[in-house]
């Protein structure tokens, strides 16, 4: 019984992490206020359109000046969605209620290279 259940969680986990990293272009479509939650270095070597930079460990002092309501949908993304999702922790621990972790930078620019071939 405790090994099935060990198994459970564990399978839980990797999927709950594995969706974590996962882009999702279509939230980028919706729009929303777009965030690069990356370093500058990353920002300067490429980003996606109309995106801004705030870095994951600004975005706490940083948000309250490019959004007007804590009901603004908000799209963060990084490298492989893990700064998304600490960045997106942190808005919601100060009352933002539409926040996206769109993931990551690589497969949303792809979809964004799609979408412009069309």
């Amino acid at each position: 019984m405790k090994i099935a259940l060990a198994i459970c969680l564990a399978v839980l986990l990797l999927i709950a992490c594995s969706r974590a990293g996962n882009a999702q272009p279509a939230e980028v479509e919706r729009g929303g206020l777009l965030i690069d939650v990356r370093s500058p270095g990353e920002y300067n070597g490429g980003h996606l359109a109309n995106a801004i930079l705030i870095s994951y460990t600004d975005i706490a002092g940083k948000i309250a000046q490019h959004v007007k309501g804590k009901s603004d949908r908000i799209v963060l993304y990084c490298h492989s969605g893990s700064r998304a999702g600490i960045a997106k922790r942190t808005l919601e621990k100060l009352g933002y209620t539409a926040v996206v972790n769109a993931g990551s930078y690589g497969k949303l620019k792809a979809a964004e290279e799609k979408r412009a071939e069309k």
